[in-house]
């Protein structure tokens, strides 16, 4: 799904031929590959010496590396994306190999499981620079803190930022909304913001 959403070539290995999810990858017409993604021949053939990126996100953090390793050897320009099941170990892989981007499941799912206990409101979460940010769903209450404001105030004020805004009685929403829109009561916005800050508004 978010390859069609980036329009993005993408190739696909995998190394078991039962996978529940090669028949969707086959109906998107993604090319795929079956096999040890850990055999050179492979990632040759599936033209790893010209990708802009490769994702590692098997549940083997040795074979995550080794053909990380194996892909900046052919492509020494290419962006690595790696997952690791320890968080201290993706950091040390992320510094010691340079790796763009090594990250663990449980850093990634964390934010969101908390999240979702703690606040109803909250739709998504990621933590940026050991910071929680939150995207949080609000209605505009008539004389509320949002009522008659602009996105622009909002974030001024507030200092949360609007992404999306669907006015009342609408079905549909604008996402980003320009500055200068203004909200009334009944519409319903999506903010996104510090997880402090948010809960200091809700």
């Amino acid at each position: 799904m978010y390859k069609r959403q980036l329009n993005v070539p993408t190739v696909v290995l995998e190394l078991d031929e039962k996978n529940q999810f090669l028949a969707e990858v086959r109906r998107d017409g993604t090319p795929l590959f079956v096999g040890d993604a850990r055999r050179e021949s492979m990632l040759v053939d599936a033209n790893v010496a010209h990708a802009r990126a490769v994702i590692l996100a098997t549940t083997d953090d040795l074979a995550n590396l080794e053909v990380a390793l194996d892909a900046r050897k052919i492509n020494p320009q290419i962006r690595v994306v790696l997952r690791l099941f320890d968080q201290n170990m993706a950091d040390k892989v992320r510094e010691g190999f340079n790796i763009h981007t090594a990250m663990s499941q449980s850093a990634i799912s964390a934010p969101a499981f908390a999240t979702a206990a703690l606040e109803r409101g909250i739709v998504a979460s990621t933590v940026i620079d050991n910071q929680l940010v939150v995207t949080v769903r609000w209605e505009v209450t008539p004389s509320g803190r949002l009522d008659g404001k602009t996105v622009g105030k909002v974030l001024a004020e507030i200092g949360v930022q609007v992404i999306r805004h669907r006015r009342s009685g609408q079905t549909s929403a604008t996402l980003f909304p320009p500055a200068d829109a203004q909200l009334t009561a009944g519409d319903e916005v999506l903010v996104q913001g510090l997880y402090d800050v948010v809960r200091r508004h809700a």
